[in-house]
């Protein structure tokens, strides 16, 4: 996890996706698996990555990557291919000697929205632009 490899910018997107991260917000199969009072940011690596990467990580060069932890499960972040940089934005999920160069650069699924960002991306977003206005 590298915080101190954030500009500003990306580490006021980073704060307000994780500040807008929500149980309705949960897929319904991840609504099912993740108990209630579970860390916050659990269950959300696939949206808090799509968001980050639509609001600045696709202009700083940054890649969604994936790891499969094993009984369906995966887990998702971005990293940046040159600067070995990664922004792991539900990194309370994993281990802490997590191993992020087992993941595989993956392109996020196409969604309906603008830009091709999921429903739930997309209202992650809108939650977090609304956080970094008010500021």
């Amino acid at each position: 996890m590298s915080f101190n490899q954030m500009d500003c910018t990306q580490r006021r997107w980073f704060d307000a996706i994780r500040a807008s991260l929500s149980r309705d917000l949960l897929s319904s199969t991840w609504r099912k698996k993740v108990p209630v009072g579970s860390h916050r940011v659990c269950g959300h690596c696939y949206i808090a990555t799509e968001a980050a990467f639509h609001a600045f990580g696709r202009q700083a060069g940054f890649k969604c990557y994936v790891v499969s932890l094993g009984g369906g499960g995966t887990h998702r972040w971005l990293a940046h291919p040159e600067t070995e940089a990664v922004i792991d934005l539900t990194y309370e999920q994993t281990q802490k000697s997590f191993n992020y160069k087992a993941g595989r650069n993956k392109t996020m699924r196409r969604g309906n929205g603008p830009n091709g960002i999921s429903r739930r991306g997309a209202i992650l977003l809108e939650r977090a632009r609304k956080i970094i206005d008010a500021a």
